[in-house]
């Protein structure tokens, strides 16, 4: 990596502080969202409107795609089939678990609950993630993304090539675009694809070098202006149709956006932060999929519980927030160490999966 952070060929294994940095603090974000929603707290200090996490999570993963596949030309499938493997492996484990649970609550409670509807398997083929019973549909949420994900891993050697030609953003773009102003009810899954499709494209300007190079010539002021551009747009978006930037493209796009051109005209100071708490950032980043895998069920089943405890009638009391607030954090941090030794064995090659993991040993 250069002095002043452009990515390059010369260090292909180098981390980026920046990427790092913002990737850990987006999925934090969003697992704070899941946890302040059921308080009622969402209009302090608004997090919807607040650095929104999930654009941002794509924007660092298609900078990294590109990387990946920019340093292994020859076997670019062979890298999507890696990152398939990394993504694809702890979310099957984890709704593994959630139907296996489900189906022993039902068979030692006979709630409805619990109970296993196996009659719209087909729809998980295709698209839906598997909800089987009404327990698994409230606690599998934060899975609407492995389909997103998937398409745009899958899809990434393409979009790549396309990228070249100054073609992926623009496609992309006109994509989402095209879905938030002509298909009147697109659905959740298109319109996630719509919503996230151009952040994911946009990190290829991150990833090879172009968003970097025009922070260290031109400085923050072309960033800042698109900062208050969008900002201001989004206000527009707003009265338009009132939806915050996890619902509506249009939202996402200048919210989002605006956001993410603030963090770059930022680069510096986020760098500098990534590396006072590089332990921290380091531990977050390498574990956020296990983190946001075990987010949302934590959430909700802390939830449940303190309404067991106390009752519906005392949602948002101090007792009820301290009960709800420590069993979310309790059952998050569990989540996280039995998802991630999942996550880490994702990231090896499936013939290496029952030998001994090597470790490197550093020399001077």
């Amino acid at each position: 990596m250069l002095a002043g952070g452009t990515p390059t060929a010369a260090a292909p294994a180098a981390r980026d502080e920046f990427v790092d940095t913002v990737r850990a603090a987006a999925i934090l974000r969003v697992v704070a969202v899941h946890a302040l929603n059921p308080l009622g707290w969402l209009w302090w200090p608004a997090p919807y409107w607040l650095m929104p996490g999930m654009p941002l999570v794509f924007f660092c993963s298609g900078a990294l795609m590109l990387t990946s596949l920019e340093r292994k030309p020859q076997a670019q499938w062979t890298v999507v089939r890696g990152r398939l493997r990394r993504l694809l492996v702890p979310c099957i484990a984890v709704l593994v678990a959630m139907v296996a649970i489900s189906a022993l609550l039902a068979a030692v409670t006979g709630r409805a609950r619990y109970q296993l509807d196996w009659s719209g398997w087909y729809r998980w083929l295709i698209w839906d993630v598997p909800a089987p019973s009404a327990a698994v549909r409230a606690h599998d949420g934060q899975m609407w993304f492995v389909g997103t994900f998937t398409i745009l891993l899958a899809v990434s050697p393409l979009l790549v090539r396309l990228h070249r030609r100054g073609l992926a953003l623009p496609a992309a773009l006109a994509f989402g675009l095209g879905i938030a102003f002509f298909v009147r009810q697109p659905g959740q899954a298109l319109n996630h694809l719509g919503m996230y499709a151009p952040f994911f494209c946009a990190g290829f300007y991150y990833g090879d070098g172009t968003l970097v190079r025009v922070r260290e010539r031109q400085g923050a002021r072309p960033f800042l202006f698109a900062t208050f551009l969008l900002a201001a747009l989004s206000v527009v978006v707003f009265l338009r149709d009132g939806r915050n930037p996890n619902a509506a493209i249009t939202s996402a796009l200048t919210v989002a956006t605006a956001w993410l051109m603030l963090l770059l005209a930022a680069r510096p100071a986020v760098q500098a932060l990534g590396r006072r708490w590089n332990r921290g950032v380091r531990w977050v980043s390498n574990r956020t999929l296990s983190i946001y895998l075990a987010g949302w069920p934590a959430a909700q089943a802390a939830r449940r519980t303190a309404n067991a405890l106390f009752g519906v009638d005392e949602l948002g009391s101090a007792r009820w927030t301290v009960v709800f607030l420590g069993l979310t954090v309790v059952l998050l941090a569990a989540g996280t160490a039995l998802i991630h030794p999942l996550e880490k064995l994702a990231r090896r090659p499936l013939k290496e999966w029952f030998r001994p993991e090597r470790k490197l040993v550093s020399t001077s």
